[in-house]
């Protein structure tokens, strides 16, 4: 992506962290000369009308042995309209969220790592009360997500899920006061 389009602004966690991808990754940013901010709980970014609070991580989250809960959580706010994107986070850091934070119900939840039956608890739906739910997944992937699990508590509270698997590209469109799903 880097490489393709130009980016000016990359937002990512502070972790300690090594692999070749990811390593591949900073050198893009050095070689493109991308500005880095670090994500930390508490942090506000506007982005013209839109607000984007960062919610997690933490700086006791940032040192996790599971490298899913660093994930940047942030819920995108454009007037009365707002989306909680989760990343990878798991029931951990939700519970965490919950305890921590007064948020306002969503309209859309980004549904974390994958639709995996890590993330995703019938307490973080319920406090959240998504109109709709997204799963980002691949069409027959090996890890199997997303979780039938997940998928039933998604059904069961009512809530409109949508997976890229099924429904490919998922475009909404917003006034800022209504909203509505393009496809």
């Amino acid at each position: 992506i880097i490489d393709q389009f130009p980016i000016r602004n990359i937002l990512l966690t502070e972790v300690d962290y090594e692999s070749q991808l990811y390593s591949s990754l900073l050198e893009n940013i050095t070689r493109h000369e991308i500005k880095t901010t670090y994500a930390l709980a508490g942090s506000n970014f506007n982005i013209g009308e839109s607000v984007v609070k960062i919610i997690s991580p933490t700086p006791d989250i940032l040192s996790d042995s599971d490298l899913n809960n660093t994930s940047i959580a942030n819920l995108y706010s454009y007037h009365d309209f707002d989306i909680m994107f989760t990343g990878d986070i798991s029931t951990k850091v939700e519970e965490a969220i919950i305890r921590n934070y007064q948020l306002p119900e969503t309209e859309i939840l980004k549904v974390g790592h994958h639709g995996s039956n890590t993330s995703s608890s019938e307490d973080f739906i319920n406090y959240l009360q998504p109109k709709y739910a997204v799963i980002s997944v691949g069409q027959n992937n090996r890890y199997n997500h997303p979780s039938e699990s997940v998928v039933d508590r998604f059904v069961n509270a009512g809530i409109e899920l949508l997976r890229t698997d099924l429904n490919s590209n998922i475009h909404f469109s917003t006034d800022g006061s209504s909203f509505k799903l393009i496809n």
